[in-house]
């Protein structure tokens, strides 16, 4: 059986960063997840990293991205990540909508299928690449303002964790990796 393998989604990094894993006080952290990355467990995609690199000069994030390019995989050129990101943006047009009020969901499915919104991108790649997701959203199909990601996920059979059940499956004492 093979490893399980986990996108990061940005706002797990960004949490991470400004509450209980803030590089200044647990650098442990950010170590554990590099050896993860470099077993060839953790990763996330260019359209993530290029999320955080919008941040000021001199954020950990940004600086994190840049210095790790092993941790970022690309989307942006990935023919089977192409093909499942039109999926999902026909599930989303199709399945998603379904019952919704056409006003409110128009913006929604705007933002969805923007280049630059990484979401739908990390849900095509995990689906093409037989990734789990690890994010901070919470599923809300009733939503009329968001596609959310673990719906969007739902929908191409891709599971969505948070970051302590990763922490759970791959943490040790003081962030060893196992």
């Amino acid at each position: 059986m093979s490893q399980k393998r986990f996108l990061f989604d940005s706002d797990s990094l960004i949490v991470a960063k400004k509450t209980h894993y803030a590089p200044d006080f647990c650098p442990a952290f950010w170590d554990w997840l590099v050896t993860g990355n470099q077993k060839g467990v953790f990763f996330t995609i260019d359209r993530v990293a290029d999320e955080l690199m919008l941040g000021n000069e001199g954020d950990y994030l940004r600086d994190f991205v840049g210095e790790h390019e092993g941790f970022i995989l690309p989307s942006k050129s990935d023919s089977i990540c192409l093909d499942k990101y039109v999926e999902i943006q026909q599930w989303a047009n199709t399945g998603w909508v379904v019952g919704k009020k056409h006003s409110k969901v128009a913006k929604a499915l705007e933002v969805f299928a923007k280049e630059k919104t990484a979401d739908s991108w990390l849900v095509a790649y995990a689906s093409a690449h037989g990734f789990e997701i690890v994010s901070n959203e919470r599923s809300s199909p009733e939503s009329q303002a968001r596609v959310m990601l673990p719906d969007a996920a739902k929908a191409l059979g891709v599971n969505v964790v948070k970051l302590h059940e990763v922490l759970m499956l791959h943490s040790g004492p003081n962030f060893k990796f196992k």
